[in-house]
């Protein structure tokens, strides 16, 4: 099985470096790994997509593999590739990041069906989506590991709680330190930029890839037996 604990511990490195960079020098780490004029094109934004890719691919393997087990685990495996699928045209703004940079067009200028670019954006459905998947995102790698229980057959370590609540405090502790050390105009270009937002959802991406990962068999293990159970 894949040690998830060195994973998150390589991850928790970078972020240390990240977060380290942006106290020395802001406005280069800024530029590489989120720009003020267009993050969507930094590296954080960049590699939130692949992680996302690279999760719909592992789906889709599931999902090929499930094809002679049963329906059910079938329609998850297919709900779960279009969710992660919606998520990731979501975040490149079904494409058009890519399009206005290769058109050497403004960022954010190009638009579909007139005024439509995304949904996440549309009045406060940002806030609502992030607050819909903050709920389970909490119980599942928040909460449960700390008590060592395990859903099914899926037992997981103290170290997804652990690398859960150090993202949130690492971007606590973050903003504290550069909220009382910065100028008014650092400030606005930090928050225009959103990068500790991003590293955090980078984080988030990875987490899920690696609980993917780790636990796919699991998955489909607990599913069959499900099946059998129940004699559905």
């Amino acid at each position: 099985m894949l040690n998830s604990s060195r994973f998150f511990l390589g991850f928790l490195v970078f972020m240390i470096i990240v977060y380290g960079w942006l106290l020395i020098d802001l406005k280069s780490c800024m530029q590489i790994f989120a720009p003020v004029k267009n993050r969507e094109l930094g590296v954080l934004e960049v590699a939130q997509a692949i992680i996302l890719v690279s999760i719909i691919s592992l789906g889709f393997q599931q999902y090929v593999r499930s094809l002679m087990a049963n329906k059910v685990i079938k329609i998850v495996w297919a709900l779960f590739i279009i969710g992660m699928g919606f998520i990731f045209l979501e975040e490149i703004d079904y494409g058009l990041h890519y399009y206005d940079f290769m058109k050497g067009n403004e960022p954010y200028s190009t638009n579909l069906l007139q005024s439509f670019r995304n949904i996440h954006n549309q009045s406060d459905n940002n806030k609502i989506i992030k607050t819909t998947v903050l709920i389970p995102q909490i119980i599942i790698f928040g909460i449960v590991p700390f008590f060592k229980r395990s859903i099914g057959e899926i037992k997981f370590g103290t170290y997804y709680a652990g690398f859960y609540w150090t993202i949130h405090f690492f971007k606590l502790l973050l903003t504290f330190i550069l909220s009382n050390t910065l100028s008014k105009g650092e400030i606005e270009n930090l928050h225009q930029s959103q990068t500790l937002t991003e590293m955090q959802e980078l984080a988030f991406y990875f987490m899920l890839l690696v609980f993917v990962y780790e636990f796919r068999a699991q998955f489909q293990y607990v599913g069959i037996q499900f099946m059998k159970n129940n004699k559905v």
